[in-house]
């Protein structure tokens, strides 16, 4: 399903991702068998207008690094969001938080996840950008602009260490309460140039998932 409504119920797709990814709770509530990360879509696609959606992180065991955002449907759903051209997100650690596109991170920012944490997720599909909030906060600068025309899929990668519920069907922040629109903090959303910020060293919990540095 494509929608372009002001308001966008959805929910989480089972056929998006691998087996040992368990939903419940109406398809809302996810987590994970597995100690890799693995990919989940939303089961709309995103291609006009504003939307906006939540996830409360209901358990967040050491180590846990979910990464939150958007995707194309046919996105690498066997390594962490964002580590592909074809997926953008933030991923948070307990500290600390990193915008994450096509295998390079940046915009380390402070502030970072536990049971109860709520993070947002902001799409302008008209103005091409993504930006995040974390407990009702914006949360960093704008994360990516210029984003190429298309369909986005709302998108989560986690391990066996996390588990989410999902909240759609929310009004978007207004641009007032977001961080500043002309950020140029923010990385490129084209998927041949790399991000417009220096690219920070990898924290060594994920130099094995394959991040460049």
């Amino acid at each position: 399903m494509i929608v372009c409504a002001k308001i966008t119920w959805f929910h989480l797709d089972i056929h998006t991702s691998v087996p040992e990814i368990l939903l419940t709770n109406g398809n809302r509530t996810v987590t994970s068998q597995l100690s890799e990360d693995r990919v989940i879509l939303g089961s709309t696609g995103l291609s006009r207008g504003v939307h906006y959606w939540e996830f409360t992180v209901d358990r967040c065991d050491p180590g846990g690094q979910p990464a939150f955002g958007i995707a194309r449907y046919d996105c690498n759903k066997e390594i962490m969001l964002g580590l592909d051209m074809k997926s953008w997100s933030i991923y948070f650690d307990y500290k600390r938080s990193w915008f994450l596109h096509n295998g390079e991170h940046f915009e380390r920012t402070d502030g970072g996840i536990h049971a109860g944490s709520v993070v947002g997720i902001r799409l302008d599909c008209n103005r091409g950008s993504l930006s995040y909030y974390l407990n009702d906060q914006p949360h960093g600068p704008i994360a990516f602009t210029n984003l190429p025309n298309g369909i986005y899929y709302p998108a989560v990668s986690l391990t066996r260490a996390i588990q989410l519920t999902l909240h759609s069907g929310l009004e978007a922040p207004s641009e007032s309460e977001e961080s500043d629109e002309d950020s140029s903090g923010g990385g490129t959303g084209t998927e041949t140039t790399s991000m417009a910020t220096t690219v920070l060293t990898l924290p060594s919990t994920l130099q094995s998932k394959g991040l460049r540095q």
